[in-house]
Formats: structure tokens, sequence, C-alpha cells
């Protein structure tokens, strides 16, 4: 990364973001997980990047449920910050690898595959079962991991400028990512300066439990 704060994926607005990121302060990284409104509070659990995670592909999942944001890491709860301010409802606009308002700096660099967005909080052995998928089969999941999910970017187009959410129709426009090897099959390697641009999606903008 080559800012303070970098986006993994996020949900903002005038009024505020939920998000998923990368902080790197200039002595040491975080990974963050939680809600920001402007002028009020930052409400977020944060975990310090293992210098093993650097280069290497790290499954991540933030999740609110009500009582507290967490951080979990390769299918491991590592972090969590008790609060009763969940995921933010408002005017916003989703996006993935950077900013939602472009002036801003929060870019990331460096790889992202397989993007799900749910509208509960997956519990820990839910997310366990996700970092250990060997393929995206839907059949190799339990049931209630599909509980919920309303959207899954899988990247496995492998070409063109649109990433397909294979679940609820929510395709973004890739602005400057390009293609690479994913996890398995492709995925979308961000340099700093690209994104994709979700929109704004009504049925996305949900308060509370979210993963």
């Amino acid at each position: 990364p080559n800012n303070l704060f970098t986006t993994l994926i996020s949900r903002a607005g005038d009024d505020g973001a939920t998000f998923l990121r990368y902080i790197d302060r200039g002595q040491g990284q975080h990974y963050s997980a939680g809600d920001w409104k402007p002028s009020q509070h930052t409400d977020q659990a944060m975990f310090s990047v293992p210098r093993t995670d650097i280069g290497q592909w790290v499954h991540l999942a933030g999740t609110y449920d009500g009582a507290a944001w967490r951080i979990y890491r390769n299918g491991r709860l590592v972090a969590s910050e008790a609060t009763k301010r969940g995921a933010q409802s408002g005017k916003t606009k989703w996006t993935l690898g950077g900013p939602a308002d472009s002036n801003l700096p929060f870019y990331f660099h460096g790889d992202i595959d397989d993007v799900r967005v749910y509208g509960r909080a997956l519990s820990g052995d839910e997310i366990a079962d996700l970092s250990a998928l060997d393929d995206r089969a839907t059949s190799s999941l339990p049931r209630s991991n599909m509980d919920g999910l309303l959207a899954h970017w899988t990247f496995d187009e492998g070409g063109g400028d649109v990433a397909r959410d294979v679940v609820g129709g929510h395709h973004g426009a890739i602005k400057g990512a390009t293609w690479t090897k994913g996890v398995h099959g492709a995925g979308l390697h961000f340099d700093g300066r690209s994104q994709v641009e979700l929109g704004q999606r009504e049925d996305l903008n949900f308060a509370g439990p979210i993963t």
C-alpha cells in the first residue's frame, strides 16, 4: 500500500462509511473493519498485520453482529471491538480497492479475489468454512453459508471491464485494475490508483449486521 488508509471494500458517502481496509500508519500495518461517521465516531476492530502476510494470499472477513465488529484472518477470530453501532445506511456508493470519492487517496496496492457481502453476521464456523474452500462450487459449502448472501464477485471472468456479481447482479465497472491469477482462477490486481466502482445499490444500503 502507498497510503495511510487503503480500501479493500467500502460503502461510503457524505454521511460516513462502512469498510474493510488495510491501514499503514508508518509504525506498523493493520487490518480494520468497522464504521465511520464524520465528526462523530469511528468504531472499528483492528489487528496488526503479521509480516508473513505481506505478498501472500490472506482470507479476511469483517463482521458486525449487533454487539461488536470482528475481524477474521484465515478463518480465525483475531480482533473485536464492542459497539452498538453497526453498518450505517444512507446515500452511499460501494467500491472495491479504492474510495467512493476519487479525490481521496485511499487506494489499495495488491491483489483481490472472491469478495462477498452478507446481510448478516456469519458465525466463526461459517467463516472458517469459507476460508478453507478448495473451489467456489456452492455445493462444497454448508447451506447456511448461502443464507443472507447478497453479492458475490468471483472475478473468474479473467478479462473485460466488468466484475460480475454472480448472486445479486450488482456488476461493477473495473477502473484501471488488471486481471491476474487469483487464489482459484482469476483475480484483480490493483496498482494504487485503480478500483471497481459498484455505484449506489439500494438493496445493499442496509443498517446493522453485515459480513
